[in-house]
């Protein structure tokens, strides 16, 4: 199903769909992170925003794994 900016579900503000540039946007601006590194954490770590903006978080503080150059988990 296709991500809505009509819908005011709560269901739908606790993910991020990474098919949309403006939640890409939302995750870079509200994080520090850049487009690739944003992108890259939704591959590895799902689309769950508060798992999301923890890695995020991590990553500029210089304690996360640095992406997008490192490999998904089991590889």
């Amino acid at each position: 199903m296709e991500d809505s900016r009509s819908r005011s579900d709560s269901r739908d503000r606790a993910r991020i769909a990474a098919a949309e540039d403006y939640e890409i946007d939302y995750l870079v601006v509200k994080s520090g992170i850049t487009r690739e590194q944003a992108r890259a954490l939704v591959r590895r770590h799902g689309h769950d925003r508060k798992t999301l903006m923890k890695h995020a978080r991590n990553l500029v503080s210089g304690s996360g794994t640095r992406l997008p150059f490192s490999r998904p988990k089991g590889q």
